[in-house]
């Protein structure tokens, strides 16, 4: 039976959720409201049968505004895959500028997202649609290019065998440099799973033995066929390190299976695998909207299913005779019409006079609507204006007319100036990548090398170029062609109309025409006019030609073969085209110096002037003078090559660059300044020399800044705090300081400088003067390289919510430009969106990296709280016990983990101490009952309690003693039952941050005691008090310990324990009433349970057993428990008249670590008085004759009579 399945076919039952996205671009603009762009949206969504599910809103925001909220989240959301198209009013919602958007659809494509217009449609002309599918080339290959950099990151840590992101298997962890480490409590489950799988366990059985006993996969999830088969193939569990295909390390992991398990558990999976059947696989058809029956019209959609041998095949079928059986039409076979389409474009775009027409109309679409530049001429206008207002108040301080009111005109016209001159840069910066005609022309003619063996190259080749393919079952297939993806499709009565000559009226030049026309085949060239637009959309009707089935294979083959590397090589030269791109005028950011006067946020990236472009070097200057330094340090000739400022420029601005960025600038030999046209300083300068970085000559300036207004500067803030000012106001009009040239002066002494006015001038070498360096940078240079361009690749990252891989980058820059708190600002916007999807591990690692950043100690602990009760949930009571504790005070957490400990049978203490008040500022020395009229009357803070005993018992003052185990500890908590900012629900009561807290009982003087300090002094055996350890903000979980109230106690002795607080009450007014001072305190001891004492062999140091014989001595050894009762009695053997007796030297009481090595028999007595529990030791020191015969007899002394 055969079976086909249409897999492009649109099923009845699929709903297409789509989002509207508004903005508001200003509250004085003339354009669609808000309320309006979201009707007109529902409108679309509901005329096209799609299903709204979310409005993304921004209000008062710009195009140009990085800080759109709502639009970034929901570029970040594209990637949860719960909607399929976004509707946006106009294409210019979607961004920016043109770059822009290209880069943000490519994120929406990415995640199988498209993007429709409610207002327009496009782009519906042709040069349109070129210059979108150069951009979005430009946008893949940026992303391709940081995807590369992370990789490059990644490589070197699997290098290292490191984790390198994703999943952390079952049965590993990681450690502090993110090392595979064995997980103790998962670890055996592996084990388990490939013991049962070797033994002849099948898959299902283990699935469902693993499911029932609520053992989840790493992600917490139920196991599947699929999770538990990719476990049973991982090689890690083994030792196996593996990176791809590139690094693979033996020895790389700590194996939990071995060897010939893992080698069984393979064979196995070999033999139980079962032969393929049928899968319905998802299969792409190129020509999806494309294809059409040449009998009706109606499209032909993709279909496949398989033939009675099982093989599989694909087609294209004529819905009308699928859906209706009303057309004859025959399928067509998937791989050949598509290789024919793809055959016949590659044809087409070999036509030099048509690509010529094509690339000259879609540049001067591209600069006619090129907003960019117009934005750019208004501002340079406006800053015109501005200037010659500055000019003219200049005049007037000249000429002697300089009061308040002038000062205070110079000052706005200044700040006017200023605000202009920062948008003209914010605009350069910010306007994204410059297109010229090489860009588009080589994004033509390079497709016609392409090798297309990639699918996505096919699509975009097909997509851009290919409006509409007619099939006949005679053999005929009519193509036609136009450069606008999105415009309408040419129709079988257009296609009649066409080849009869009518309506249609020719757009391209008649020598293109002739061309075309006589070829051996029929071409038509055709335009309709679209009144809505000023350009016309052109389109192309290729041959009618006739289908060769081989032939057309073989000749596809050829051509699929060149396709991709040629695509892959244009992306490549689009971006590496910077070159081609940067203009005179143009900013650039490279290198980094200090200019905003605060050295502790490091320094900032240099925005330097292109002067000048040619041979593939850009002469830049930079924007603002830097620093202001001497010409030399003493008074002497003005010879540039033998200057202070040049080996300043040559060594100490060195460190401006990285290794890299100093690479990318080109040694240059300047000429001899005294040559450069100079009429009135003859003064001469030193030979020429090669140097990198320099100062503009004379000449230079002539020739780049040739008008008096483009040669002031002003100075960088910490420039002018080295003098880089003028008549000390902070900025000016005319310029706010004088800068060096190169060139020598009137005198010997004297160097060529620029003064506030733009005028050329002489000062004396040893004078301090604004200082801006200028370079030739070599434009083929890697930017990816470059800090500045890494920066801005990281925040594109974060745009996109790819907060690892920006991080990742950031990691790389150090202290560059902010890049530090920027990739902490990064870190926790993934922390908090690991968070929101349930990744706890991850955020929880990301919120301990960063903890005191903003609130991530808070954010911290609400994960691990998160976590815990899932733990809890799925019966993990011990591990949700310590993510609770580590929870600390966060919502119920200290009452679930009291559950935890009950249903592991852990003992609990609870400490019954009630506060008292501590009087206001007596170093919480008074302990007065809280009476009826106090604040804290009526309710409790919260209670101690303690966990990790084995029993408890009394002292003789009935204070509590806690038997633990040796070796264990016991762990001391605080349940705080009250919301320390509305204390027993009264908002106005709240729990105070003692600033000068300070402790009579244990000696603390005064210090931030915070909201709550707890005070632990310990005592040990010898009654020595050790000095008190105080953990401040005790109640906010930030104590010294860490992120929560657990104070862990290892050693036995006697402890104290108080914890002081102050309340202060809103409703007061007076200061002695206003706050009260209160405390809990505590006495409990705790001791080992134990019973042993360890005699070790001074000979051998070997421990020694009952009844042992050390000829040289032994020592003792109370393994740290202090409090039992030891006793030592020492008796040798004695010849007497009646016989052999035991003769008692001593008896007395020991200590740790005391030595015996007298002949004799020891007899140890050991007592535990809190447990009641007692033990003896024997142990025989010395080699008499006497000694060893009694050891050979049994020590018996009835023997040895």
């Amino acid at each position: 039976m055969r079976v086909s399945v249409n897999l492009n076919a649109q099923k009845p039952d699929t709903t297409t959720n789509a989002v509207i996205y508004a903005r508001y671009s200003s509250h004085g603009q003339t354009e669609q409201s808000i309320e309006g762009q979201l009707a007109k949206g529902h409108e679309y969504a509901a005329a096209q049968g799609y299903t709204v599910v979310h409005e993304y809103i921004d209000r008062v925001m710009t195009g140009r505004n990085d800080n759109r909220e709502a639009f970034q989240k929901m570029l970040s959301d594209t990637g949860k895959h719960q909607f399929q198209v976004i509707i946006v009013w106009k294409v210019d919602r979607f961004g920016r500028n043109r770059e822009e958007i290209a880069f943000n659809k490519h994120t929406c494509k990415k995640n199988g997202v498209r993007v429709e217009y409610v207002a327009e449609s496009l782009p519906n002309s042709p040069e349109a649609v070129i210059l979108e599918s150069v951009l979005e080339g430009m946008a893949e290959y940026y992303s391709i290019q940081l995807s590369q950099n992370i990789r490059r990151g990644q490589l070197e840590s699997a290098k290292k065998c490191q984790c390198v992101g994703g999943s952390v298997p079952l049965g590993y962890t990681l450690d502090s440099d993110k090392h595979f480490v064995i997980d103790p409590q998962t670890a055996p489950v592996v084990k388990k799973i490939f013991d049962l799988y070797a033994e002849g366990a099948t898959i299902s059985e283990i699935t469902g033995q693993l499911n029932e006993q609520g053992i989840r996969t790493i992600r917490k999830q139920l196991f599947t066929k699929n999770s538990l088969t990719k476990l049973l193939k991982n090689e890690k569990y083994i030792g196996v390190y593996t990176y791809k295909d590139i690094v693979r390390v033996e020895g790389g992991v700590p194996a939990i299976v071995d060897k010939s398990t893992f080698d069984r558990v393979q064979e196995l999976l070999k033999i139980n695998r079962r032969a393929p059947s049928h899968t319905w696989t998802k299969v792409e058809y190129l020509l999806t909207d494309k294809l059409f029956c040449g009998h009706c019209g109606s499209p032909m959609v993709g279909e496949s299913g398989f033939s009675h041998t099982g093989a599989k095949y694909s087609y294209y079928g004529c819905i009308k005779r699928r859906r209706e059986k009303a057309c004859d039409k025959k399928p067509v076979r998937q791989d050949w019409i598509e290789a024919l389409v793809l055959d016949e474009t590659v044809k087409l775009l070999h036509d030099d006079e048509l690509m010529e027409y094509i690339i000259d109309r879609t540049w001067e679409y591209y600069q006619v609507t090129d907003k960019v530049q117009e934005e750019k001429a208004v501002l340079e206008a406006q800053l015109a204006e501005v200037d010659k207002a500055i000019n003219n108040l200049v005049r007037a301080i000249e000429a002697g007319i300089f009061n308040a009111a002038t000062k205070s005109r110079m000052d706005e016209l200044d700040a006017q100036k200023a605000a202009l001159t920062a948008s003209l840069a914010d605009l350069e910066l910010t306007s994204g990548i410059r297109i010229t005609r090489d860009h588009i022309e080589y994004f033509l003619l390079r497709l016609r090398d392409l090798d297309v063996k990639d699918r996505e190259c096919q699509k975009r080749l097909v997509q851009t170029f290919v409006n509409a393919v007619f099939i006949y079952d005679d053999g005929r297939v009519k193509i036609t062609y136009n450069y606008s993806g999105q415009s309408s499709t040419i129709t079988l009565n257009q296609i009649a109309s066409a080849e009869k000559g009518k309506g249609f009226v020719c757009c391209l030049p008649c020598s293109t025409l002739t061309a075309i026309s006589g070829r051996k085949s029929r071409h038509f060239l055709f335009f309709g006019e679209n009144r809505t637009q000023i350009y016309y959309q052109f389109q192309l009707l290729c041959a009618t030609m006739e289908a060769k089935t081989a032939e057309g294979e073989r000749k596809m083959k050829k051509l699929l073969a060149l396709l991709l590397a040629l695509l892959t090589a244009l992306v490549c030269w689009v971006c590496a085209g910077y070159a081609e791109e940067t203009q005179v005028g143009d900013t650039v950011m490279f290198g980094q110096y200090e200019q905003d006067g605060n050295l502790d946020n490091g320094s900032e990236p240099i925005a330097w002037q292109v002067l000048d472009v040619q041979g593939g070097k850009a002469l830049l200057m930079s924007r603002y003078a830097l620093d202001c330094l001497p010409f030399h340090d003493e008074k002497t000739d003005a010879a540039w090559n033998q200057s202070a400022l040049n080996a300043w420029l040559q060594a100490d601005f060195h460190a401006a660059f990285t290794d890299a960025e100093w690479a990318a600038i080109a040694p240059v030999t300047l000429a001899d300044t005294a040559a450069d046209g100079n009429p009135e300083w003859q003064n001469t300068d030193a030979e020429p020399a090669e140097t990198h970085v320099f100062l503009l000559s004379y000449a230079q300036v002539m020739q780049y800044l040739p008008e008096q207004e483009q040669r002031k500067v002003s100075g960088t803030e910490y420039a002018r705090s080295r003098g880089a000012k003028f008549l000390g106001f902070t900025t000016i009009g005319i310029g706010e300081t004088d800068w060096w040239l190169r060139s020598p002066g009137k005198e010997s002494y004297d160097a060529c400088f620029l003064d506030v006015r733009g005028v050329v001038g002489t000062k004396c070498v040893t004078e301090k003067l604004g200082v801006r360096p200028a370079l030739w940078m070599d434009l083929y240079a890697d930017r990816n390289a470059f800090p500045y361009e890494q920066q801005v690749q990281a925040k594109q990252f974060a745009e996109q919510g790819d907060y690892a891989e920006a991080t990742a980058l950031l990691d790389t820059l150090g202290d560059y430009a902010g890049s530090a708190a920027l990739a902490k600002e990064y870190r926790y916007q993934q922390a908090q969106a690991e968070a929101a999807s349930g990744n706890y591990d991850a955020a929880i690692a990301l919120y301990t990296e960063l903890a005191g950043y903003a609130d991530s100690d808070a954010l911290c602990r609400a994960s691990r709280y998160e976590k815990a009760v899932a733990a809890q949930e799925a019966g993990d009571y011990a591990g949700a016990m310590a993510l609770f504790a580590d929870a600390g005070q966060y919502a119920d957490s200290m009452a679930r983990l009291r559950e935890c400990c009950k249903q592991q049978g852990i003992s609990i203490y609870y400490f019954s101490q009630d506060a008292v008040n501590a009087g206001v500022d007596t170093g919480y020395a008074k302990q007065d009952t809280i009476s009826g009229d106090d604040k804290h009357f009526g309710w409790r803070l919260g209670r101690f309690f303690l966990t990790g005993f084995t029993r408890v018992t009394a002292d003789e003052n009935q204070q509590p003693v806690f038997i633990k185990t040796l070796g264990d500890s016991v762990t001391l908590w605080f349940d705080l039952e009250q919301d320390i900012d509305a204390l027993n629900g009264n908002a106005q009561l709240s729990l105070a941050a003692d600033a000068n807290g300070y402790d009579q009982q244990f000696g603390i003087p005064k210090t931030n005691f915070g909201r709550g300090t707890l005070i632990v002094r310990h005592t040990d055996y010898q009654n020595a008090k050790n000095e008190p350890a105080v953990y401040t903000d005790y109640l906010l979980a930030k104590g010294t310990t860490g992120a929560n109230t657990r104070i862990v106690l290892h050693e036995e002795g006697d402890y104290e324990v108080a914890l002081d607080y102050e309340v202060q009450d809103g409703e007061l007014t007076h200061i002695t009433s206003k706050f009260g001072n209160y405390r809990i305190f505590l006495r409990f001891s705790i001791r080992n349970g134990n019973c042993m004492v360890y005699p070790f062999d001074l000979l051998t140091g070997a421990e020694l057993q009952n009844t042992a014989v050390a000829e040289a001595g032994f020592s003792l050894d109370l393994a740290r428990s202090r409090y039992l009762d030891i006793n030592v009695r020492r008796a040798v053997l004695v010849e007497t008249a009646n016989g052999v007796i035991e003769d008692e030297r001593f008896n007395r009481p020991a200590k740790d670590g005391d030595r015996y090595t007298q002949e004799g028999i020891y007899t140890i007595s050991v007592s535990n008085r809190y447990t009641g529990e007692s033990t003896t030791k024997t142990i025989f020191v010395g080699s008499q004759e006497l000694l060893e015969t009694y050891v050979r007899n049994g020590f018996s002394l009835e023997r040895l009579k």
